[in-house]
């Protein structure tokens, strides 16, 4: 007894122990692949995940893995919190029409995040990494930002994929698309500056550094945007005075400057940042005073709205003023590329229009030929099933419609005159439909303003059908077989057979009339085995046939010779 219980606990333990194993594995491998939960997010937010084609709406407390896409939409915002760092301030916020991909590469020196940035706008603030060998990156199509303890704004612009990016505190490793793995060339960033990135060739560099423009930064972020930079305040404000003590100590990076007037001209505007992120809100209708106040009471901070700016040298204003006129003459130069592009596209169409123009009256004539042959088609169906006396019939219809109704192609009209009623010369000259339907049928081919003949098939039991015409323009003159429409429609009775349709369009200003014809095809009429009784008259598809008077007698005898039987032959049998 004691040997079965030792082996059945030894089969658990091979059993049991793999199994748990594998869950702790699985449970392992998907802390390990996740970079961010969504924490918060309103409007239009969107996730792919890795290998999946549909976005599905995102919710709070997603997970973001290895792979995954977030988007927002026009009013989308969301903030993430990243799974890499031990502080739940790790934060990256983002505002409306915003793309980002994620990544994770680990390796024996450490784990690098990756976030990819391929437009819209970002408030990142990465305050703690697990270990000194991680990395946290920043991407865009045209700069590469590596952070730690640091919190920066970025933009990219949909149109070019300039990329902006303004620090506010830590220090940003800066550099532009391949310009690090080519030249190994990068710039530190440090608060109160920003750069930006065109996609110019040009490498990274300090000429290219300014003092940040917070009113031209604030007109490109989102409210959300705004408010949770707002809300790091407090952690803003003890890291940059950190910051100053050790320049102090030690000196200024030379794009800070080199004498201590610089140091303390650098930590007051550090220290202004916010207030002045926080006026410019208010000003530019980002944010009401109310949020401000809300915001205030929540972080338990105050903000200084006395100032509109940094404090700017005239050196710093030069710069500023050179970096605009950069970005200007890059804008110029896009657009002189685009026209070229423009009017290249447009010789070469140019040189296609007698092509173009040829392949068209080619398609409106095999359309024209389609036409005839689907209305021929349909007119040796429905004569297939028609007796000698309708067809004969059919053929006289036919005759008399298509005389009452031609259908030429669009001819100048009369000379407009200066008489009273005439039309003002500002008058259009289109004199296409807009749209043509028939009640019950189906037009083929289909409806195209340009195809000027058409045919429909009604079965036997369609005595009329209305025709609604709808013009290019609406003060154009429409009639139906010389008739006007009444509300927009025509009623049109219709004989078994061929019935031929006129449709003619005036332009308002009298100079162009164009006519479309319409062949309804209306199917035979139902046979109940009364053709030989009581014949087809109805239709004038035939002749009455006679009652044979011997029939009639025979059968008045027999029901006669069964009353005095006192009873049917029916009922008898």
């Amino acid at each position: 007894m004691i040997r079965s219980w030792g082996i059945c606990a030894l089969v658990f333990l091979l059993i049991g122990v793999p199994v748990s194993m594998s869950f702790g594995a699985s449970k392992s491998a998907g802390a390990s692949s996740r970079i961010a939960v969504i924490r918060s997010m309103s409007g239009d937010v969107q996730v792919q995940k890795a290998g999946g084609s549909k976005m599905f709406k995102a919710f709070a407390k997603l997970s973001l893995n290895q792979g995954d896409k977030l988007m927002t939409g026009s009013d989308g915002a969301a903030e993430l919190q990243f799974a890499n760092g031990t502080s739940e301030d790790d934060l990256l916020s983002v505002g409306e029409h915003t793309t980002l991909g994620f990544s994770k590469l680990s390796d024996k020196k450490g784990t690098v995040t990756k976030v990819s940035m391929l437009q819209g706008t970002a408030w990142v603030d990465v305050k703690s990494i697990k270990r000194k060998e991680d990395d946290f990156r920043l991407e865009t199509p045209t700069a590469v930002m590596g952070v730690r303890g640091t919190a920066f704004y970025a933009a990219v612009r949909p149109d070019s994929g300039a990329t902006t990016t303004a620090v506010l505190s830590g220090v940003v490793q800066f550099a532009k698309t391949g310009s690090a793995a080519s030249t190994g060339h990068t710039l530190n960033l440090y608060p109160t500056q920003e750069t930006v990135a065109l996609p110019d060739g040009s490498p990274a560099g300090e000429d290219l550094v300014t003092l940040l423009d917070i009113g031209e930064l604030v007109r490109g972020m989102t409210p959300a945007v705004v408010v949770s930079l707002l809300r790091s305040k407090a952690k803003i404000d003890d890291e940059n005075r950190a910051m100053a003590a050790g320049f102090a100590q030690d000196k200024l990076p030379s794009s800070l400057g080199a004498t201590l007037e610089d140091l303390e001209r650098f930590l007051q505007n550090a220290l202004d940042l916010t207030g002045v992120f926080a006026r410019q809100a208010v000003e530019q209708k980002k944010l009401d005073p109310a949020q401000i106040k809300r915001i205030e009471r929540e972080k338990g901070t105050t903000f200084n709205l006395e100032k509109a700016e940094l404090r700017l040298t005239e050196s710093d204003k030069l710069k500023q003023e050179a970096a605009k006129a950069r970005e200007a003459t890059y804008a110029a130069k896009q657009a002189e590329e685009a026209a070229a592009k423009l009017k290249s596209l447009q010789d070469r169409l140019a040189d296609r229009l007698p092509a173009i123009e040829q392949a068209k009256q080619a398609q409106l004539a095999a359309n024209e030929k389609a036409a005839a042959d689907a209305q021929a088609k349909a007119e040796a169906a429905l004569l297939s099933q028609m007796t000698e006396t309708q067809k004969q019939r059919f053929q006289a219809d036919k005759t008399e419609n298509l005389a009452a109704s031609t259908a030429p192609p669009a001819t100048p009209a009369d000379t407009p005159t200066n008489e009273p009623g005439a039309p003002s010369p500002q008058a259009s000259s289109e004199a296409r439909l807009a749209s043509l339907e028939i009640s019950g049928a189906t037009l083929s081919p289909a409806f195209s303003p340009n195809q000027p003949s058409y045919t429909a098939i009604v079965n036997g039991g369609v005595a009329s059908v209305a025709i609604r015409p709808a013009a290019q323009d609406p003060a154009a003159t429409i009639t139906v077989n010389g008739q006007a429409p009444a509300d927009g429609a025509a009623t049109v009775a219709l004989a078994y057979g061929s019935n031929a349709i006129g449709i003619r369009v005036v332009a308002p200003d009298r100079s162009l009339v164009r006519d479309y014809s319409l062949v309804i095809a209306r199917g035979a009429p139902r046979d109940r085995g009364l053709r030989h009784r009581r014949g087809l008259c109805a239709n004038r598809l035939c002749e009455r046939q006679p009652v044979d008077a011997d029939h009639r007698t025979r059968r008045h005898r027999v029901a006669g010779d069964d009353f005095r039987r006192g009873g049917s032959s029916r009922h008898s049998r």
